[in-house]
C-alpha cells in the first residue's frame, strides 16, 4: 500500500515537535508563542493577535497564557486605551528562554542535517519549498 506524503509530512512534523521538547525543555506551543512575542518586542502583543496569527481559539491561547505566566515567562498587563484589554510582556526569564531554546534548536538543526550532504540539503529545500507554494496555490483556488 502507498505511504501518502502528507502522512509522512505529519508523523516528521510530530517526531521533530518530540525531539524539539526533550532538547529545549519547553512544550511547543510555549516556544512558538515566546519567539511570536520575542519577534515583536517593540508592538503592542495581545491575546488576539496570537489567536489570528496561530489559528488557534480564545480557550486555547487563555490556558497557554495562563501556564506562561504562573512559570513567569511572560505577564499581562492592562491597556492604558482599552481597560478591558491587556497586552502582554515578554519577561526577562521568558526572553532567555526562548533565546536559549531557539539555540538549542539551531544545534538540532545541525544535528538533523548532518545526515545529508550539501547537495541533498538543497535538494530537500528546494522540494519542501515547491511543495508549500503548492499548498498555497491549492488554498488560494
Amino acid at each position: 500500500m502507498k505511504e501518502h506524503i502528507g502522512w509522512k509530512i505529519k508523523v516528521l512534523d510530530q517526531a521533530f515537535l518530540r525531539v524539539a521538547e526533550s532538547h529545549v525543555g519547553l512544550p511547543a506551543t510555549q516556544l512558538r508563542l515566546l519567539g511570536y512575542l520575542l519577534s515583536r518586542e517593540n508592538e503592542y502583543t495581545y491575546q488576539k493577535d496570537i489567536e489570528s496569527a496561530f489559528s488557534v481559539s480564545r480557550a486555547a491561547v487563555s490556558i497557554t497564557l495562563d501556564k506562561m505566566e504562573k512559570a513567569g515567562l511572560l505577564r499581562r498587563v492592562n491597556s492604558e486605551k482599552d481597560k478591558r484589554q491587556k497586552y502582554l510582556v515578554l519577561l526577562d526569564k521568558g526572553r532567555d528562554a526562548a533565546k536559549e531554546s531557539f539555540e538549542r534548536l539551531v544545534e538540532l538543526e545541525e544535528d538533523i542535517e548532518s545526515i545529508f550532504s550539501d547537495d541533498e540539503k538543497k535538494l530537500l529545500d528546494d522540494f519542501v519549498t515547491r511543495l508549500l507554494l503548492r499548498m498555497e496555490e491549492l488554498n488560494d483556488s
